[in-house]
């Protein structure tokens, strides 16, 4: 279908490249705005509760398909067929790349599961700029379970439904015309039909079957005033029409393509004679690779040498003499360029517990100064997509990434078969799908003025009241410290007219937390301080996705098997697993310890008080200060003293620290608002302890220190002018834990029922050559290895190879 929205940029386009010594094709490169696309490798298709998904994310420019060569914030979520962010991550995306980890801990959901990876930039392009892939994730089952759910929903499989596309987007009477089809059953999977086209009396007029997953074409002539029906055989209930016959008019075919030209013609029905030209366009990645003249006499058809396109697809539009597209043709050239890299293993059966070698070699013709930048998987069998590689990197980004609706296993379209070539399926895949909106999204976003710029750090954002009438508080003073560990960040500014404050271009990884305070135009703690979430998306997921998610193959029976017997296995072996012993505690009072998690400037304080679950009965910390008999520690009547320090100023308050950062204004009211829950220990310094605060510390220093752990507590509470919450950062990495196998370690009785045996993100090839080893685990099978990456030069690469594990080690 020719799509109304971009008719003024193409022609405005064509005109340029008509502009006087453009008459002939033109391959000067017409590129409005850059764009970007994300490809996600993950080790597999279907996970269990409890699993951890691997992945590596590659940030492309949408053209060139090389990596970008800047920083940026990479989001990744994962998604539930009902369109509900169940996780959701912040990746520091450096020139291009970025790996990480899901732990799939929500117990809950089930089922299909989608995986969306998008930057702040594609935002302006829609949805359909994102990155998506579908992946199921299910809990463990016995057989009688997944049959009883399999024969439920098989039940209603019967209906199918079936699209007709004419070439160049519809028929025109009195000539012949190709139109292809495509049959879906409910879950939008290719179905093998055939049928017949009959005219208005009932009479055959063709008869076609499918070719290759549903889809398939036939060719008939239409006569202007006729009518045409679709009958399918097994399916009476079906029918459609052939009623849109178009004369006066013409629409563009392709006639003949091989690997250096191809020829296009028009077919035109249009008894008028006009001396008016009309045009041919060729359009790929938001690029005008050229455009042709063609004058109206005698048979118009245009040659095309494929070195003037780009690999991929390439779409072809027809415009008549008034520039406004009226026919178009997408056309798939196998040029892609893809360095495809031979695996090898050191034997093709292998025993359990036992030693994989592995060589990666890069294609002949690469040169000898490139590298490859790859990542690997290695997998069973069982826990991929049936029927081959299901998606790779070649398959998403010129295909997935560039037409409409959704593609069944996209990467066999690169494989040919046994009845049907590579070209062929292609060739049926662009009769059949149209062309990507985010083509027309793009002439709509001008690269100068975009809503959503390139981003890279977080960003920490609030804004603060006054206490009583909730007026913004204007150019007050801010101070945000972020701390993590023994680290800290302290960082100063102002709130504007709106009492609002951001921080942004900050770079952590995982949690932290953070202490903003405010004071007011007088230098006062009156006011009311909030922190925004530090990662806002909040983006909804069209119906279109979560409707193509439900198309992802059921987990087979034997991978069910395979987790059922191994959880009994694990559980055998660790029949204590989930359960706690509590054995006796005791706590002493003591001195600062190191590394307790707490940021502080000295080294020693004279006296630490260590908060316990019998404190908790105290109102707030200066009752538990009054009762904690720190020699020479005064509280009275609201004031606390340390006697023997006084302030030659005559105000005896000593220095109040909390989390490490001195408290302003009012200190008491704000130690006051803390809940002793919250509060892990306070530590007191008199003397040359307090030196260390200089003129600040003359009255000596308390230091008030919340609870932190290993699980990040939730410190979101308020206090006056002030504010401690945990924040999100960028999500690190870990590395992925593969078993050595020796002598020593090789007769363990634990269970390794890896299913994912080896993933490493960071392979690098060196001449042309990677090698790396890992071992098998307890179970027999088929395993894949699946290669992909990107050479540094931005070529593609791909490779897959396997390998039995067919005996038990002995």
């Amino acid at each position: 279908m020719i799509k109304a929205a971009p008719c003024l940029i193409f022609s405005l386009l064509i005109l340029n490249s008509l502009n006087g010594q453009f008459s002939e094709v033109s391959t000067q490169n017409q590129a409005r705005v850059s764009f970007e696309k994300v490809y996600l490798q993950t080790d597999r298709d279907f996970y269990f509760l409890g699993d951890t998904i691997w992945f590596k994310a590659y940030l492309l420019n949408g053209q060139s398909l090389s990596l970008v060569s800047d920083i940026q914030n990479l989001y990744l979520e994962l998604i539930d067929s009902q369109g509900k962010i169940r996780q959701e991550q912040v990746l520091l995306c450096e020139f291009g790349q970025a790996s990480g980890n899901l732990m799939i801990t929500d117990t809950s959901v089930t089922g299909p599961f989608v995986i969306r990876a998008y930057t702040d930039y594609q935002k302006n392009f829609g949805e359909e700029m994102f990155f998506h892939k579908t992946i199921r994730i299910s809990e463990t089952k016995n057989s009688f379970e997944i049959e009883s759910e399999r024969s439920a929903a098989n039940s209603d499989w019967a209906e199918i439904d079936v699209s007709f596309f004419p070439e160049g987007g519809f028929l025109l009477a009195g000539t012949q015309n190709l139109v292809s089809f495509k049959a879906v059953d409910k879950k939008g999977r290719g179905v093998s039909i055939q049928g017949m086209i009959l005219d208005s009396h009932r009479s055959a007029v063709v008869a076609f079957k499918t070719d290759y997953k549903g889809m398939g074409r036939l060719s008939f002539d239409p006569d202007e005033d006729g009518s045409y029906e679709v009958i399918i055989d097994g399916y009476p209930d079906f029918t459609h029409r052939f009623d849109d016959i178009r004369t006066e008019t013409m629409k563009l075919v392709l006639l003949e393509q091989n690997s250096e030209e191809l020829t296009l013609k028009i077919l035109s029905n249009s008894g008028k004679r006009s001396r008016k030209p009309v045009y041919v366009a060729c359009f790929s990645r938001d690029s005008l690779l050229f455009s042709k003249e063609i004058t109206r006499r005698g048979t118009m058809k245009l040659s095309v040498e494929t070195d003037v396109m780009l690999g991929g697809i390439n779409r072809f539009i027809l415009l008549n003499e008034e520039l406004i597209p009226v026919s178009e043709r997408l056309v798939f050239l196998d040029n892609l360029n893809v360095n495809k890299l031979d695996i090898k293993t050191s034997h093709k059966e292998f025993s359990t517990r036992s030693l994989v070698q592995l060589e990666i070699l890069d294609d002949q013709d690469l040169l000898d100064s490139a590298f490859s930048s790859l990542s690997v998987a290695v997998v069973n069998e069982n826990s991929m997509i049936a029927g081959g590689d299901h998606q790779h990197m070649a398959s998403y980004l010129f295909l997935d990434s560039e037409l409409n609706g959704y593609i069944e296993s996209p990467a066999e379209y690169f494989v040919d078969d046994e009845h049907i070539t590579s070209k062929e399926k292609l060739n049926l895949l662009m009769l059949t799908h149209g062309w990507s909106n985010y083509l027309n999204n793009l002439y709509e976003v001008n690269p100068d003025d975009s809503k959503y710029q390139k981003t890279a750090g977080i960003t920490i954002e609030g804004n603060a009241e006054r206490i009583v009438g909730q007026n913004p508080i204007v150019d007050g003073a801010i101070t945000i410290g972020l701390f993590k560990d023994s680290a800290n960040i302290i960082l100063e500014g102002q709130t504007d007219s709106i009492g609002w404050f951001s921080i942004d271009s900050l770079f952590f990884f995982d949690t932290v937390t953070i202490f903003a305070q405010v004071l007011n135009e007088r230098g006062k703690q009156r006011s009311e301080v909030y922190v925004d979430k530090a990662i806002k998306k909040e983006l909804s997921v069209s119906s279109n996705i979560l409707n193509a998610a439900q198309n992802i193959s059921d987990i087979p029976l034997q991978q069910y098997r395979h987790k059922y017997y191994s959880d009994v296995d694990y559980r055998e072996y660790h029949p204590d697993d989930g359960s706690i012993l509590l054995e006796e505690v005791e706590i002493k009072g003591r001195k600062v310890e190191k590394d307790d998690g707490h940021f502080r400037i000295y080294l020693e304080a004279d006296h630490v008080l260590e908060v316990t679950p019998s404190d908790y009965r105290h109102t707030d910390v200066l009752q538990f200060l009054k009762g904690s008999g720190v020699p020479g520690l005064t509280v009275y009547r609201g004031t606390v003293k340390l006697r023997g320090i006084t302030s030659m100023l005559g105000d005896p308050t000593p220095l109040f620290v909390l989390d490490g950062i001195p408290i302003s204004g009012d200190p008491l009211s704000i130690i006051q608002s803390i809940p002793m829950i919250t509060i892990d220990k306070v530590e007191v310094l008199k003397g040359g302890s307090a030196v260390i605060y200089g003129s600040r510390g003359n009255n000596g220093v308390i230091a008030i220190y919340t609870k932190k752990g290993e699980t990040p507590v939730t410190l979101d509470y308020e206090l006056v002018g002030a504010i401690t919450k945990n924040v999100v950062g960028f999500s690190s990495n870990r590395e992925f834990y593969s078993p050595k196998y020796t002598p020593e370690n090789i007769e363990s009785l634990e269970p390794d029922h890896r299913t994912t045996l080896y993933w490493d993100p960071e392979i690098s090839t060196e001449n042309g050559k990677a090698t790396l080893s890992f071992y098998t685990a307890d179970e027999l099978g088929y395993f894949r290895i699946i290669v992909e990456g990107l050479t540094d030069n931005g070529q593609i690469c791909f490779g897959s190879a396997g390998f039995m594990v067919d005996s038990y080690h002995k």
